[in-house]
């Protein structure tokens, strides 16, 4: 009865030094796929992006997007993820304009990762019939006044 007890204390007592880990995400990043940014599919375009992210990659396709960032994970044990997958959402009619994946993401005990998580962001006409999406894309690219952020929602799983 002791050694459980013994043994509890101690899972409870290295629980206590288990901390979140700090997660950097950078900026999002075109990303040239078969020479170009900007690839011509059905109905639409799609644009290759990255974020960075130290220990995360993500990636869009309109353009194609690389988001950089780094994750310092400080505990003694390592992350691992077999797959993060993002669908990304325009906000008008929550219309799904982009996603990305990446496999086997590992966050190694007691170090600092950079990652580049890969999407894309795409837009086809026929999942905007009525254009809403693309002239506020034009509107917010300055076409009819001033220049504003593009805003989109991410669904990560």
């Amino acid at each position: 009865m002791s050694a459980i007890l013994l043994f509890i204390c101690i899972l409870l007592s290295l629980a206590l030094w288990i901390r979140p880990p700090d997660v950097v995400i950078g900026s999002v990043e075109t990303v040239s796929k078969g020479g170009s940014v900007i690839q011509v599919v059905d109905n639409g375009i799609a644009v290759n992006l990255g974020v960075n992210i130290s220990s995360v990659s993500i990636s869009l396709a309109f353009p194609k997007l690389i988001v950089f960032s780094s994750v310092n994970n400080p505990n003694y044990l390592a992350v691992n993820f077999k797959e993060v997958k993002a669908d990304i959402f325009y906000p008008i009619n929550n219309t799904l304009v982009g996603e990305g994946d990446s496999k086997n993401v590992v966050f190694k005990a007691n170090q600092l990762t950079n990652w580049t998580f890969p999407f894309n962001i795409t837009y086809k006409s026929t999942d905007d019939p009525q254009g809403l999406i693309i002239r506020d894309l034009a509107s917010r690219c300055g076409v009819n006044g001033p220049k504003s952020n593009v805003e989109v929602n991410a669904k990560i799983t």
